[in-house]
C-alpha cells in the first residue's frame, strides 16, 4: 500500500506536525507495511521517527519566483508520488479556507491541481476531518475537491459538513487526531510554571492585554514562559515566537524558540492560558487546568463539546473576568483536572471507533 499524504506540514506548527504524527501513527497500524509519501514545505520541522518507508516530497509551488528551475523538480516529484500512490489522503487541519488573518499558503488552485492529479490516475481521494471556511454562496467553486465516485470525505465541524450539504457532498464528522496521542508523562505536582499561548491580531487590546495578564500572574509568584506553538518563517503573522519575543525580552521571561521545545515541556506545567486549539488539546491530553482565549469556530465547538467553563472570547476580551476565571481555576484545579483525564480517556477511546468506522467503510467501498 502507497499512500501520499498532503496536510500543512513543513511550517514549524506543532499541532500540524502532531497531527500529521498521528496520521502517520494510525495508517501505519492499519495497513501492512505501507510507504508514506508525505508532502512537506520542510521536512526538517516534522516529528515523525525514521523510517525506510517515509519519502519526503516537497509541495509544488514552492517559492517559485525565487527557484523557478528547482520548482520543476518540485512538479514532477509530486506527480510522480500521486501517480506511484493507492491511496491520496488530504487533512486534518484547517485546509480550505478563503480568508484568515495569516495569509494562505496553499490556495485553492493548488489544491484543484493536487486533485486533479489525482483523478487523472484514478487514485482513491480521502478528506480526513478537514475544516472548510468559505463563503456559502462561493461553495460551488469547491466541488470539483470533493465531487468524484472515488472520493470519500469526512470534516471535523459542523459548520464544514453543512458547508458541503450546500453542494451535495456527504461528510462524515471525525475527531482531531492529536487526541490520539500518548501521555506517557506525569505532570510535575509541585511545578509553579504557567505558560501562555497566543496567536497575533486575535486578542482585542493585544499589547496592553498581555501585559497585565504579566504583571497580574507575576504578583502570584508564578514562573511565566511563553509558548510557541507555531514558528513560520515566512508568515510573521503565524510566527508565535514573533509576537511574544519582545515581551519575553522586556519582562526577562523564558521562551520556546522550537516546537519540540515546547512539546517536551508540557508535562511541567501547572496552568496554562492558551489560545492555539492544539494548546487546549495538549492541556486536555496532560491534564493541566486551562483558561482558553476562545479566538475562533475551531475553539468554540471543541470548549462547548468539553462544557468547560474556563473560556473568554478573545476578541471580547476583559481582565477582570479573566481574573475572576483565572481564580476561580485555581481553587478547583483538582476537580479540572479529574474532569479533564475522563473527558480525555472518552475522547481518545471514541476517536479510536469513528476512525476505524471511516475506514472500514472505505474498504468495503
Amino acid at each position: 500500500m502507497n499512500i501520499s499524504l498532503l496536510t500543512a506540514t513543513g511550517h514549524n506548527n506543532l499541532g500540524d506536525e502532531l497531527i500529521l504524527l498521528q496520521e502517520y501513527r494510525y495508517l501505519k497500524e492499519r495497513f501492512d507495511n505501507p510507504k508514506f509519501y508525505i508532502f512537506t514545505y520542510n521536512e526538517s520541522s516534522s516529528l515523525l521517527p525514521e523510517d525506510s518507508n517515509i519519502e519526503y516530497v516537497s509541495y509544488f509551488p514552492k517559492n517559485i519566483r525565487k527557484r523557478p528551475f528547482k520548482n520543476l523538480k518540485y512538479l514532477f516529484s509530486n506527480i510522480r508520488a500521486i501517480y506511484n500512490s493507492d491511496l491520496v489522503i488530504i487533512g486534518w487541519g484547517g485546509l480550505i479556507y478563503e480568508n484568515e488573518v495569516q495569509k494562505a499558503s496553499s490556495p485553492i488552485w493548488q489544491w484543484k491541481m493536487r486533485i486533479f492529479l489525482a483523478k487523472i490516475f484514478f487514485k482513491k481521494i480521502i478528506w480526513l476531518a478537514v475544516g472548510i471556511s468559505y463563503s456559502w454562496d462561493k461553495m460551488k467553486n469547491l466541488k470539483f475537491l470533493f465531487s468524484w465516485k472515488r472520493t470519500k470525505v469526512s470534516v471535523r465541524d459542523e459548520k464544514s459538513q453543512n458547508l458541503l450539504s450546500q453542494i451535495n457532498i456527504k461528510s462524515t464528522i471525525l475527531p482531531d487526531p492529536v487526541f490520539s496521542y500518548e501521555n506517557t508523562k506525569k505532570s510535575n505536582e509541585k511545578s509553579k510554571i504557567i505558560w501562555i499561548s497566543i496567536r497575533k491580531n486575535y486578542l482585542k487590546d493585544e499589547e496592553n492585554n498581555i501585559k497585565q495578564i504579566i504583571l497580574y500572574l507575576s504578583k502570584k509568584w508564578y514562573e511565566i514562559i511563553f509558548i510557541s506553538h507555531s514558528i513560520h518563517e515566512e508568515d510573521k503573522l503565524a510566527n508565535d515566537y514573533l509576537l511574544l519575543r519582545d515581551f519575553s525580552k522586556k519582562y526577562n521571561l523564558w521562551i520556546t524558540r522550537t516546537i519540540k521545545e515546547t512539546l517536551v515541556l508540557y508535562p511541567n506545567l501547572k496552568f496554562v492560558i492558551g489560545m492555539r486549539l492544539h494548546s487546549i488539546i495538549l492541556s486536555i491530553i496532560f491534564q493541566i487546568p486551562f483558561v482558553a482565549l476562545n479566538y475562533w469556530l475551531k475553539t468554540d465547538e471543541l470548549l462547548r463539546q468539553l462544557e468547560y467553563d474556563y473560556n473568554i472570547s478573545s476578541k471580547d476580551f476583559d481582565f477582570p473576568d479573566f481574573i475572576k476565571k483565572f481564580e476561580k481555576l485555581e481553587v478547583e484545579q483538582n476537580s479540572v483536572k479529574l474532569a479533564l483525564k475522563s473527558k480525555y480517556d472518552k475522547m481518545k477511546q471514541n476517536l479510536v471507533l469513528d476512525y476505524n468506522n471511516f475506514f472500514d467503510g472505505l474498504e468495503k467501498s
